[in-house]
């Protein structure tokens, strides 16, 4: 069973794409756990009270899914000064390795990668591949968690992701 947290931009993927969240929810909770950290919860509802989708609010359409995904509080991670301090570190890490991109743009990402990091996630999911997902940002977590003997989540993209989970429900569903 694999321990998923999924970054922000994936829930807004999901929404649109009922096959995949099927089978995201059929997967659950015989192959994975679905996580989240406060910073999804936060950036999720300062989506527009006014944006619609197929004429429903797309703010509580994306709420709704987080809270059934990740059973509301019962798997949001808050975000402690540990985690802050570790993704600060991060962040040192990948201006080193001559990453040209701020602390501000790049804060929730690191959060939420060091989030993953310090509750022993397996994986995290975004789509983010010019920030959370760059090839610095990548090398920046190796670099920092291997000097402090930190297990390093696997990173994937949606588009991997969305692949693993037709991999995982075909495999269940012939078993």
């Amino acid at each position: 069973m694999k321990r998923v947290l999924i970054d922000t931009n994936v829930y807004g993927e999901l929404i649109l794409d009922e096959v995949a969240t099927n089978m995201l929810v059929d997967l659950i909770p015989s192959e994975l756990i679905i996580y989240g950290s406060e910073i999804n919860r936060t950036e999720l509802r300062d989506v527009a009270k006014q944006a619609k989708l197929d004429h429903r609010s797309k703010r509580i359409s994306l709420l709704n899914l987080y809270d059934f995904l990740t059973q509301k509080e019962k798997r949001t991670y808050r975000t402690t000064p540990f985690i802050e301090l570790l993704s600060l570190k991060y962040f040192e890490e990948y201006t080193r390795l001559k990453g040209k991109k701020g602390y501000e743009l790049l804060r929730k990402d690191f959060i939420i990668v060091a989030t993953a990091t310090i509750h022993n996630m397996d994986l995290v999911v975004s789509k983010d591949t010019k920030t959370m997902l760059s090839k610095e940002a990548k090398k920046a977590y190796e670099n920092l968690n291997q000097r402090n003997q930190l297990r390093i989540p696997e990173l994937l993209d949606y588009a991997d992701f969305k692949k693993e989970l037709e991999r995982l429900y075909n495999e269940e569903r012939t078993t």
